[in-house]
């Protein structure tokens, strides 16, 4: 009896505190703290219009309108449009009794009530009790904050250009708490489920979905990115204040649940993030560009402060996927573990015999390398049980061996994406021909790379390029050459020539091109798609044979279908100097060969992001151009 009579009195005492401020703050009191904001002019800090995400200076022609659509995200019917009037009916709600089965609006909106708290000269009462934001925040066991790159996934084009994810991270006793336990926060476009992938392109491009913050461990973020989309993930530690993790966790708070308006190409992840950062620090992370918002600007623009004391950028951590550890592991074994490794693996009655001729450590580097394959072939339907015995038999064989530890591991000599290719280019070259004087060369594109730029960060031997256009100057008259709407390429190259690691190459791409050399803007439209196949030979050589298909509009309103075969060979001669070869040959749709032949030699010197050069070498038929550029990136 007297223990229930104890508990009995503690909820009493939890319902009294959080209502206490409620029932012992009279009218007057309320107003005096409203007039000392009012004084302040707190309704126009720009803190305050973070907390509401409105813009900083707004303008006549642009005026106050909140980027969160959500109507009970403010508790004043102005609140989206009026900063003043928001501040005035928060500061009411905050000594206002709350509704039943409702949370007190101090616990709703945490970051605002803490932040007003400071400001002004509170009540000294008994603190807020918010039993739901205390399981949110860990029990205020996180201590730092890590924002999270996933690199680019083509299959999915909201995805095209990678993913940002925030992590808390706890720590308990003063020790590191275990990272996949962590909460993580995620924004993101809300889709129907079977949504059509043409409405779902459009309607992303065009604002047509709903966008959201959401929280969930980050074990489950980890399984949908490494595990099912083997896509690798780049952990940045940042380097911030108690005082400042904590402001991001009480508006991480305060956001949950409400709703924006959703952009692929702008008001996306990476924007989301970039805001909710600039709440603590004090720098610009979103992107300049009114069209774009790359993640790869965010993370950039974060690490560009590391020479800065004390650096933003704490420290970076490597997450591979499944099928790039696996890679990994197999480059670091000798050819004849690899042989050996594929023996295994193809042979039939998968025989675990020729293990035991050799040493634990050799047996416990191919049997991890295998177990890392069979986990991400788990993800095909095909041969499904096949390989889920395959790995039963494997992790049998293994648990006899001894454990290892994290020093065990092979260390994966893999570059951050922060010193990949920067996104934008432009390019100034001379282009030199025996046939014509030589002309100036102008290229420029928004974003991303191709295939002879810096591979860190990114997926390899692919291509991402959007809206690319290519000027010529010649006569004193500029030409119009080409313009890539969009240009995706993947040789999907497998690094074990094992099954399923790698798969078919295949290119998509759009774009505009001139009509003739007598015309200085003729463009015809071309849709282009492309399917082969391509392998490695050796560390630096990898070649391809693909078959292009391309449909051509002209401005006579025919339109033309071309099937264009080709060899390429892409070499990695060092980090310097990277080359790729191409000889192609075109037909039309009925098969007769055109007069389109075609051979090119292409060359990138220098290893810097901000800048480097490029030899290419053209024979078109019967006309041979050699253009001489350099590359700036930014």
């Amino acid at each position: 009896m007297q223990r229930l009579l104890k508990i009995t009195l503690f909820i009493f005492t939890l319902f009294y505190n959080s209502i206490t401020t409620a029932n012992s703050t009279p009218p007057q009191l309320q107003n005096k703290l409203i007039q000392h904001a009012l004084k302040k002019n707190l309704a126009s800090d720009p803190y305050w219009l973070a907390l509401l995400h409105l813009p900083k200076s707004p303008s006549l022609l642009s005026p106050f309108n909140s980027e969160i659509t959500s109507k009970n995200f403010f508790l004043s019917p102005q609140g989206s449009r009026d900063p003043k009037a928001e501040l005035i009916a928060t500061l009411h709600a905050f000594f206002a009794i709350p509704e039943p089965n409702k949370p007190a609006s101090s616990c709703r909106f945490i970051a605002r009530y803490h932040w007003l708290k400071k400001q002004l000269d509170w009540p000294k009462k008994t603190p807020i009790v918010c039993p739901k934001f205390d399981q949110f925040k860990q029990q205020g066991n996180i201590k730092s904050i890590s924002l999270i790159f996933a690199t680019g996934y083509l299959s999915n084009p909201a995805s095209f250009y990678g993913h940002v994810l925030l992590k808390f991270n706890q720590q308990k006793n003063g020790k590191e708490h275990i990272e996949l336990l962590d909460k993580s926060l995620n924004y993101g476009a809300i889709v129907p489920k079977g949504e059509n992938s043409l409405i779902y392109v459009l309607k992303g491009l065009f604002g047509g979905y709903d966008a959201s913050f959401s929280d969930d461990v980050f074990y489950r973020q980890n399984h949908i990115y490494i595990e099912n989309e083997l896509r690798d993930l780049w952990e940045y530690r940042l380097n911030l204040t108690q005082a400042q993790v904590n402001q991001l966790v009480y508006h991480a708070w305060e956001l949950l649940g409400a709703k924006f308006q959703y952009y692929f190409l702008n008001k996306n992840c990476a924007y989301a993030m970039a805001d909710l950062l600039e709440l603590v620090i004090n720098q610009p992370l979103k992107s300049n560009s009114p069209i774009w918002a790359l993640p790869i600007d965010l993370f950039n623009r974060l690490n560009s402060t590391t020479k800065k004391h004390p650096p933003l950028v704490k420290e970076i951590h490597y997450i591979p996927s499944r099928q790039s550890q696996f890679q990994q592991r197999y480059q670091h074994l000798s050819e004849g573990k690899k042989s050996q490794l594929n023996m295994i693996a193809n042979d039939p009655d998968f025989s675990l015999t020729q293990l035991n001729t050799l040493t634990e450590a050799e047996q416990i580097n191919i049997i991890d390398s295998l177990l890392d394959y069979y986990a991400f072939r788990l993800l095909d339907n095909d041969d499904k049980e096949e390989i889920k015995n395959k790995k039963q038999r494997l992790l049998l064989h293994r648990i006899q061996l001894r454990a290892t530890s994290a020093a065990d591991t092979p260390t994966f000599s893999v570059q951050p994406p922060t010193s990949g290719p920067l996104p934008l280019m432009l390019r100034l070259g001379i282009q030199q021909s025996a046939q014509q004087a030589a002309n100036l060369n102008l290229t420029t594109r928004l974003s991303y790379y191709d295939l002879l730029n810096l591979e860190a960060g990114r997926l390899p031997n692919t291509q991402l390029t959007t809206l690319e256009l290519k000027l010529i100057l010649k006569k004193e008259q500029l030409v119009f050459q080409r313009l890539d709407f969009f240009h995706i390429q993947n040789l999907n190259v497998s690094q074990s020539g094992l099954k399923k690691d790698g798969g078919w190459a295949w290119k998509a791409r759009f774009f505009a091109d001139n009509q003739g050399d007598d015309c200085s803007f003729c463009p015809k439209l071309n849709l282009q798609m492309g399917m082969g196949k391509a392998t490695k030979w050796g560390e630096h050589l990898i070649v391809y044979a693909m078959t292009d298909l391309t449909l051509s509009t002209h401005q006579t309103a025919q339109t033309r279908l071309r099937i264009t075969p080709y060899l390429g060979l892409l070499m990695s001669i060092n980090s310097h100097w990277k080359s790729q070869f191409i000889l192609r040959s075109s037909y039309d749709g009925n098969g007769k060969r055109s007069s389109d032949n075609e051979s090119q030699w292409q060359n990138r010197f220098g290893n810097s992001r901000k800048w480097d050069l490029r030899l290419d070498y053209e024979q078109h038929n019967d006309t041979n151009n050699i253009t001489t550029a350099l590359s700036l990136y930014w």
